[in-house]
């Protein structure tokens, strides 16, 4: 029987996730004068952990954390909640433009899909039982 290599389990992913995109948008609705960097490096090591991660969904991460920022702008936009820092373009086409960010969220697509499998311990092991009688290690 082979053994079951599990990384990362669905639910540990989307908590992953969840918690990527909370402290995106808070880290986002700073006044800080670099929390447009911040929020970017955020976005980048994050969407890039869980790419790790879960190979499989990176483009989950890359859609969710890149989409996070302009469906929290379009939220604060109709709910009339004022940003702590001017929005440029001003009204709707502001979230819009942020949907520009899915782009670097999704940087290392390309890395992780010709990236080769992990290897399996067990696979790297010596079996006792089959190595020849007469060899000593």
């Amino acid at each position: 029987m082979l053994p079951r290599v599990v990384i990362m389990r669905p639910v540990s992913y989307l908590l992953g996730l969840l918690a990527a995109s909370t402290l995106l948008m808070w880290v986002d609705h700073s006044p800080s004068d670099v929390a447009n960097q911040a929020a970017m490096l955020v976005l980048v090591v994050s969407a890039a952990a869980l790419g790790f991660a879960a190979p499989r969904w990176a483009w989950l991460s890359a859609l969710v954390l890149g989409g996070c920022l302009a469906v929290t702008h379009v939220i604060y936009l109709a709910a009339g909640v004022a940003l702590p820092y001017a929005m440029s373009p001003t009204g709707w086409a502001g979230p819009a433009t942020l949907l520009i960010l899915i782009i670097p969220a999704g940087h290392g697509l390309p890395v992780l899909a010709v990236r080769r499998p992990p290897v399996i311990a067990d696979q790297l092991r010596i079996h006792f039982r089959d190595l020849p009688r007469d060899r000593v290690l």
